[in-house]
């Protein structure tokens, strides 16, 4: 069974608990597998979504052009595309899998590489899916640098 919180094998035997409790708290810090596949799915989902997202709302009315019809205009503008729906849903499972892989992932480093993972991501999807345009050196260098974070942030909590 998997716990859904995570101490520090330091942290326990600096408390010297260990010896006459038996914890619930699971004391392996060590990323599962499982977790790990979730948060990738998760960064993949909301990377590939995002430009799908953006493209299936094109025409959405602006503040100045509707204000006439309100939240209500905007909502039923969305609501009658069902591409768009289907990518909000599948965007939405996205957080699904996300909370799922929290469980035994820290929060901290967790959020930072799904959500720097899901950004490269989003990038690429759109420059090569999407044709929105062609990948710039300062976008590459950026990219690099955004992959760097997660390597270092990834090896700095293992």
């Amino acid at each position: 069974m998997c716990c859904p919180y995570t101490v520090s094998t330091t942290f326990v035997s600096q408390l010297k608990f260990d010896r006459f409790f038996k914890f619930p708290i699971s004391v392996d810090t060590r990323l599962h597998s499982r977790s790990v596949l979730m948060l990738f799915l998760a960064a993949i989902i909301w990377g590939v979504t995002n430009p799908l997202l953006k493209f299936y709302s094109a025409g959405f009315a602006s503040d100045n052009e509707k204000k006439e019809e309100g939240v209500f205009g905007d909502v039923l503008f969305l609501l009658k595309r069902p591409k768009y729906l289907v990518c909000q849903i599948t965007n939405l499972s996205g957080s699904v899998a996300f909370f799922y892989a929290l469980q035994s992932v820290d929060l901290s480093l967790g959020s930072i590489v799904t959500n720097a993972l899901a950004f490269v991501i989003t990038v690429l999807m759109s420059v090569f899916v999407m044709k929105e345009g062609a990948i710039s050196a300062s976008s590459w260098c950026g990219i690099a640098c955004v992959l760097a974070g997660i390597s270092l942030c990834t090896l700095s909590k293992s």
